[in-house]
């Protein structure tokens, strides 16, 4: 009997090594469930009321403001100066309306997840696998958060997320940055030169300072519709979050390219007309009439000429690009790879001329 529970406490102690060496000495959380984001998927940036741009900041997906309509510094229709650029379409009222419902519904649904841990403290120089996670108030990045592992990962804050300057979430072991979402009850404000990772759903504004960066998306209005989205000289866009991005882009050039003659062939017909016969009179003092009978012939040449060139020779050229993201080793972070195929039409025209000539050779 003695033995048995010997053996029982081995294993038990086996067992507790294993599970904290699988985790990497992170905080465990109970599982957590991506939300469908719907029409809101293709938005890299959404705002219930107004949407303001500083500077250079560049958007990679759509943009939209619903119900509302302001939206300064970016291309038009938004109003100058025209600084910032959204790489996709810029919608606004209602034309954003469903992506904004399907934001609203996607709060909802991490709002409501259950079994999370609780978590204290700075958000700073924690490592956090995949899980649901929740802060009662108000949350504060300072330094650096590691997601490790792959999965899901669901942050439920109460109130506000704040990060320090020059802060940073990294992505180590694979994990995909739009796979974690930050459902924050009022406002998110990131701070200057943050490199700040996945989906921001805020219940009213989020607030991106001079520099900062997401890789994902930030997606302000989801519960009060009187939300705003402030940037100053920001990157923003989930091109790098792993999911595959293709884009095809024909090439707006055509080549011309005329090519000297290629051949000539020259056929020459001699046709020879039957004898004829031609009277030459000489007349002199001494002999009154001198007649003289000579066989002539007529010549008639017929030469044609077939000239053949290749002419025009016309391309197309359509480049497709498709891009994946990758973590680098070490806790890098997340990197777009991007492969590029091209296809080449050609067109070559065929011209082939042919000229007759018809000529009296004369006679002989």
């Amino acid at each position: 009997m003695k033995k048995i529970q010997t053996t029982t406490v081995v294993v038990a102690t086996l067992l507790f090594i294993s599970f904290f060496s699988f985790v990497g000495l992170g905080i465990v959380s109970q599982g957590a469930t991506a939300p469908n984001l719907g029409q809101a998927t293709s938005y890299a940036v959404l705002a219930g009321a107004t949407m303001t741009s500083t500077g250079a900041t560049s958007i990679i997906g759509n943009l939209g403001v619903s119900p509302g309509t302001t939206c300064t510094g970016l291309q038009a229709p938004c109003l100058g100066p025209h600084t910032g650029h959204v790489s996709g379409t810029i919608n606004l009222a209602g034309a954003a309306a469903g992506a904004v419902a399907d934001e609203h519904t996607a709060f909802l649904n991490l709002q409501g997840q259950t079994g999370c841990t609780v978590l204290t403290g700075d958000l700073g120089g924690k490592n956090l696998v995949p899980g649901c996670y929740t802060y009662s108030s108000s949350a504060q990045l300072t330094g650096r958060l590691t997601l490790s592992g792959t999965g899901v990962w669901v942050f439920q804050i109460g109130s506000t997320l704040t990060t320090a300057s020059a802060s940073s979430v990294v992505m180590a072991g694979g994990g995909n940055a739009c796979n974690v979402f930050w459902e924050v009850g009022i406002s998110a404000t990131i701070g200057t030169t943050t490199t700040f990772r996945g989906n921001i759903l805020a219940g009213t504004s989020i607030t991106i300072n001079t520099g900062a960066s997401i890789v994902g998306r930030a997606l302000a209005g989801a519960f009060v519709t009187s939300g705003a989205v402030t940037m100053d000289d920001n990157h923003i866009g989930f091109q790098a979050c792993g999911s595959a991005v293709t884009t095809t882009t024909v090439v707006p050039t055509t080549s011309t390219t005329i090519i000297p003659t290629t051949s000539f062939t020259t056929i020459t017909t001699t046709i020879i007309s039957p004898s004829t016969t031609a009277t030459i009179t000489t007349t002199s003092s001494t002999v009154s009439t001198i007649t003289s009978t000579i066989p002539t012939s007529t010549t008639v040449t017929i030469t044609t000429t077939i000239r053949t060139s290749h002419s025009t020779s016309t391309s197309h050229t359509t480049s497709t690009t498709s891009c994946r993201s990758t973590t680098t080793r070490g806790g890098g972070g997340d990197a777009a790879i991007c492969t590029t195929s091209k296809t080449t039409t050609r067109t070559t025209t065929k011209t082939t001329t042919k000229t007759t000539t018809i000529g009296d050779g004369g006679t002989a």
